[in-house]
């Protein structure tokens, strides 16, 4: 017969090896419905979870875990469990820091939850030692914790070991705590009996949790949770099946044929838009996405509209330099030299007869808040357009000084058929990239130039950014521009307004190629109709600026557009 201390030591065994025995025996939760506390049995979302932790156990690896999850499935108490379990089993010091003071508050009510409710046999190995702090303090000879902090705490992790790390919606930390994410990070060994988990749900194409999970050799199993994975995202519908197909909307069919849908999830779907997303499906989307990539589009506070950037087709140019040589007779002549790590992309050569406009932002070398240590400086970048079809025909973008940008830029212009530019004239790098352009002999009446303003050159200001911006998005909704760099629509897609009304990249994120498209768009709406000049000794007559093409027009696909 089996002793009880013998049981007791049977029961730890288990329990230390099967977390979610532990959960099921030990961890008391509050259901959504009901008064009563249950113990923990995972849901279908949480069981997802929880495998990629225990296959990462089993391995036995570091257990580094990134969630993107839909609203209310769970996943925060599953990582709680997790983290208090370790602790329990493994001891040191575990750590959940949240985005603000009411998620924090929120979270250490689960844990209270977890230890209030523990067996007799459990609190006493974990006796509580009373804290000023929020935290669980457990007295020798245990002598674990739980701590949980807010991400405004600006020394977290400088100055602990942390064995058990839980970050939650890391997407919506202030903009200000890179360097506590990076202590709290960095204070976790590379040990098999570590735990990292980051959760959040999406939060717009910028900031650390997108790059993190879009990071092709992340240390992290990245887990996406579709809204319809979920157990309770269900409801009973009001009619008969039949009749309720019927009403069914093309986007509802499409999930159906992309997700296997059953109707009762359609339903659900339909009351949580018009109870809990104000009726806007856009909304819907980005509290309970079907997709990684929809959750992203969908949140944040972007400026251009996503759909429209959704449908673009953007394709590979050819990469070169332009080198310039001098023929016997006198004669010279632009060419490019295809260069795999040039700054020049080509889309569509100059044509006869074709006018051209060209917007540039110069880089001002200032460091980009959030962006990789490896990439944070800002880049000098220029866009062609051609005026006549509304085509991206080139990009010139990289690290430039303000002289050999002018003198790039004047070399391009006028293999553009002597292109009309406009140069950002802030901060003073505009005219020195516009006084090289005059002394590598690019026209000063093919500059541009404001009428009201003496010197040359586009003044960027908070009303005239915001200006040439709602124009170029106006432009891309219409289909009069045909943008051709993936890049360019990848700055686009992150481009925000942020709270204060200011318009830029979203954090870490840059936007030189966003400011030189809607700089170039500018410049194909005032550039001169009437000015000439010369190709191959004939006085040419630039076309006007006729919008007409599409951005779904079959003639416009990436093979045609190739160089």
């Amino acid at each position: 017969m089996t002793s009880p201390k013998d049981s007791k030591l049977i029961r730890n065994f288990v329990w230390a090896k099967d977390p979610r025995r532990y959960f099921s025996d030990c961890l008391k939760i509050q259901p959504k419905t009901g008064t009563d506390n249950v113990f923990l049995e995972p849901n279908k979302h949480q069981a997802v979870i929880q495998d990629a932790i225990d296959d990462q156990r089993r391995r036995g690896v570091p257990v580094r875990i990134m969630v993107l999850k839909p609203r209310q499935t769970g996943s925060s108490t599953i990582s709680c469990a997790n983290l208090f379990h370790q602790v329990r089993f493994i001891k040191g010091l575990g750590m959940v820091v949240s985005m603000d003071f009411d998620s924090a508050e929120h979270i250490f009510g689960i844990n209270q939850r977890f230890y209030h409710y523990l067996p007799a046999s459990e609190k006493e190995v974990l006796k509580l030692v009373a804290s000023n702090r929020k935290e669980l303090k457990f007295a020798e000879p245990h002598g674990g914790r739980i701590a949980v902090e807010t991400a405004g705490k600006a020394s977290g992790g400088h100055s602990f070991t942390i064995r058990h790390l839980l970050l939650s919606e890391v997407s919506r930390w202030p903009v200000d705590c890179e360097d506590t994410r990076v202590g709290l990070l960095n204070a976790v060994p590379r040990e098999a009996d570590t735990t990292v988990i980051i959760e959040s749900v999406a939060n717009g194409m910028s900031g650390w949790f997108w790059q993190e999970w879009n990071k092709k050799d992340s240390d992290y199993v990245k887990i996406f949770l579709p809204w319809f994975a979920h157990d309770e995202y269900r409801k009973e519908l009001p009619i008969e099946a039949s009749l309720y197909e019927t009403t069914l909307s093309p986007e509802e069919l499409r999930l159906i044929g992309q997700f296997n849908l059953a109707l009762e999830q359609l339903e659900w779907r339909r009351w949580a838009i018009r109870n809990n997303c104000n009726d806007d499906v856009e909304k819907f989307k980005e509290q309970y996405p079907a997709t990684a990539r929809e959750a992203f589009i969908s949140s944040g506070n972007t400026f251009f509209h996503i759909p429209t950037l959704e449908e673009i087709a953007t394709s590979n140019g050819m990469r070169c330099d332009l080198r310039e040589t001098e023929r016997p007779d006198g004669h010279k002549e632009i060419t490019p030299l295809a260069n795999p790590r040039g700054l020049l992309v080509v889309w569509k050569r100059p044509e006869l007869g074709h006018s051209y406009a060209i917007g540039s932002d110069v880089a001002e070398g200032i460091e980009i808040e959030g962006a990789p240590a490896y990439d944070i400086k800002d880049y000098s970048s220029a866009d062609v357009i051609d005026r006549h079809t509304g085509e991206q025909a080139a990009q010139l973008h990289g690290h430039l000084t303000p002289d050999e940008f002018g003198r790039q830029l004047a070399l391009l212009a006028c293999w553009y058929n002597r292109a009309f530019v406009g140069v950002e004239s802030n901060g003073g790098y505009g005219a020195h990239t516009m006084d090289s352009m005059q002394q590598a002999g690019h026209p000063l009446g093919l500059l541009y130039k404001p009428d009201n303003r003496d010197k040359l050159g586009f003044c960027t200001t908070p009303a005239s950014k915001k200006s040439i911006l709602s124009k170029l998005d106006m432009a891309l909704r219409k289909g009069e521009l045909i943008v051709s760099s993936e890049e360019t629509v990848n700055e686009l897609r992150s481009f925000v307004q942020k709270p204060d009304g200011r318009l830029e990249g979203g954090s870490g994120n840059k936007d030189d190629r966003v400011m030189s498209l809607a700089i170039a768009y500018q410049m194909m709406i005032v550039a001169p109709a009437t000015d000439f000049y010369f190709k191959d000794k004939q006085v040419m007559r630039p076309a006007s600026y006729k919008p007409y093409k599409s951005i779904y027009a079959p003639s416009h696909s990436a093979s045609t557009r190739l160089v």
